[in-house]
């Protein structure tokens, strides 16, 4: 019994602790347990320190990562590995407990960035706490789990600023690789990259591979007379050592939605779609899944750098914004609207409005009649299987399209253009990511990723072996990509 009861201890203790989070509360109380609420749902990686056990326990049930140790003491200190964090949120009842162990942070935190957010209860105890070392002082309790929150993202937001704006600075010749097929959101936020290289003297050129087919994208590369580098077919990772800074601007990981391999390592990672992030590997990685555009996330690194900005630029990253949402109606976030607020004023509306409304190309429409015809249903699920086409830009129109009709929930698109089989998908069910659903259907025969609403599969038509027959080959494809689909969203086909 003692041996068990031994055991179940050293899992409570803080040295146990694997490393990985981000962020530490210390004390958890009714308000502690408010801010790791609001903290979880932003996607913060965190864990929870408090003295007592059942507490403790009570916290692991509902999900957190939580352990037993008491907060003054300076062993316990050391446990949390302060190197690995961002934060600590000191938010005990006792002003007496905090402000010791504001003390001893103080003391193992000497010389880093390490932000230190204390709560106090009185104005006595705020000052205190300001003589001891702590970053940001906050009460009263009534209002305090709001605003620690607040105060993290502006330090966090201040933090990456800074990062961001020095690892740029300090370039010789910046490469920003924009991800395959530019879209106005990846565009948009390569040329707010390039702005601020420029406040620093610094060259820099906008990459790409692919083709830039769909008409909005061409309008836009056309209208405001964006100068595009083409990566080379063979040795880009050779031809991008000319580079001492990269940048990728709308993807994260070398070889998804990118012609990089695997081993390639970028400076900079900018992205506001989801993905683990101990898969990403870079000197500075920013992504943001409460903003629904890269644009949107620039646009605040332009506001906090307190640059200048054209009516060109402005109406770029506005651009962004609304294609990425939809006209801010899919998966659209509180900063997304901050952002388009201060762009508006800022953006040429008659260029604006020109983007909006590009020419439809022949060849586009030639995609969007051909999915319309060849569409099949199966419950309130549409595939479409577009056959062969170089417009590979004009699925992700056809997917939106087909989503709008009567009793279609969730729309999968998808064409084999040369030696590749593109994806494009969209979804309204709240109940179903489209995203995680592609990852599950393909992944493990090419690359896929996205978000609840909208996402994208590359599958290399290889995996379909020899098949050289145009007709057998497109059968072959449609049995497979509807099946591992059905599969992932969990339809029976009939």
């Amino acid at each position: 019994m003692a041996e068990s009861e031994t055991e179940v201890q050293q899992e409570l203790s803080l040295k146990s602790r694997p490393p990985g989070a981000r962020y530490a509360i210390l004390g958890c109380g009714s308000v502690g347990r408010e801010v790791a609420k609001k903290l979880k749902q932003r996607d913060r990686k965190l864990f929870i320190v408090d003295k007592d056990e059942s507490r403790v326990r009570e916290l692991r049930s509902d999900g957190y990562e939580a352990y037993v140790a008491d907060i003054r003491e300076v062993e316990t200190v050391g446990g949390l590995r302060i190197e690995d964090l961002e934060a600590v949120l000191i938010l005990s009842s006792d002003p007496a407990t905090n402000e010791e162990a504001v003390r001893n942070i103080s003391k193992q935190s000497e010389g880093t960035s390490l932000t230190v957010v204390v709560r106090a209860v009185d104005p006595v105890s705020e000052g205190r706490l300001d003589e001891v070392g702590a970053s940001m002082v906050i009460r009263p309790s009534s209002v305090i789990s709001d605003a620690a929150v607040r105060l993290l993202d502006r330090a966090e937001s201040a933090k990456s600023v800074r990062k961001l704006d020095e690892l740029i600075s300090g370039a010789e010749r910046f490469g920003i690789i924009l991800h395959n097929n530019p879209d106005p959101d990846t565009m948009a936020g390569g040329l707010a990259l390039k702005r601020i290289a420029e406040n620093h003297g610094v060259e820099a050129d906008l990459l790409y591979s692919g083709r830039i087919t769909h008409q909005e994208n061409r309008a836009m590369v056309n209208l405001l007379d964006i100068e595009l580098h083409r990566l080379p077919d063979e040795d880009r990772d050779g031809f991008l050592e000319t580079y001492d800074t990269t940048a990728f601007v709308e993807h994260s990981i070398p070889g998804e939605n990118n012609p990089l391999s695997e081993g390639f390592h970028p400076t900079i990672v900018l992205d506001h779609h989801e993905v683990e992030l101990d898969t990403v590997d870079a000197d500075f990685v920013e992504i943001r899944t409460d903003a629904g555009s890269v644009s949107t996330i620039l646009t605040k690194y332009i506001q906090d750098l307190d640059l200048s900005i054209d009516d060109k630029l402005a109406a770029a990253l506005l651009y962004g914004i609304r294609v990425d949402t939809n006209q801010f109606k899919r998966n659209t976030h509180t900063s997304d609207l901050t952002a388009a607020a201060f762009l508006n004023p800022w953006a040429n509306r008659e260029l604006l409005d020109r983007l909006e409304t590009p020419p439809m190309s022949p060849e586009t429409l030639d995609v969007l009649g051909k999915a319309i015809r060849k569409r099949a249903l199966v419950g309130s699920y549409l595939i479409s299987n577009v056959g062969m086409t170089q417009e590979k830009d004009a699925l992700s129109q056809a997917a939106d399209y087909l989503l709008q009709l009567e009793g279609i929930s969730t729309v999968l698109v998808y064409a084999i253009t040369e030696d590749t089989i593109q994806v494009s998908a969209r979804n309204k069910d709240f109940r179903l990511n489209i995203g995680d659903v592609l990852k599950e259907a393909f992944s493990d025969i090419g690359s896929a990723g996205g978000h609840s609403s909208m996402a994208g599969a590359q599958i290399p038509i290889e995996v379909f072996g020899d098949v050289m027959e145009t007709q057998a080959l497109l059968r072959l494809v449609e049995e497979s990509m509807t099946s591992k689909f059905l599969a992932a969203v969990g339809v029976e086909r009939s």
